[in-house]
């Protein structure tokens, strides 16, 4: 838990795109339920995708989630219609035990204890 993961993702649009699709999108699921856990798209994160032609999209995931098996979904969604318009390849991730933590999200906590001095300093942007 804890550590990232890079999904490559390659394709090619070849006909000029009209009506509004997430061209790239990974949906994360637990396989152990099917349940949903996480989504992103080339369109929410302003991911520059070509009018036509070849594309290559790297994403990288930090998969800060309890241990367990998921699986990553590739697509083209459809917002209009709130389904799939394209589906694409899809890959099976284990996570391992990383730093023990409760609850749905593992926010990697840093702590250390100060010294007398360091204490009274403040740190902030």
């Amino acid at each position: 838990s804890g550590d990232t993961v890079r999904l490559v993702v390659r394709g090619a649009i070849h006909r000029p795109v009209v009506e509004p699709l997430y061209l790239v999108a990974l949906r994360v699921r637990a396989l152990s339920t099917g349940g949903f856990v996480f989504s992103c798209d080339s369109t929410s994160l302003r991911a520059p995708m070509p009018d036509l032609g070849p594309f290559t999209v790297l994403t990288e995931l930090q998969l800060n989630v309890p241990p367990g098996t998921y699986i990553v979904e590739a697509s083209v969604f459809d917002p209009i219609h709130h389904r799939d318009a394209f589906t694409g390849p899809s890959v099976m991730i284990a996570v391992e035990e990383g730093i023990p933590f409760d609850g749905q999200v593992q926010m990697n906590p840093r702590m250390r204890v100060l010294d007398n001095q360091e204490a009274y300093v403040v740190e902030g942007p």
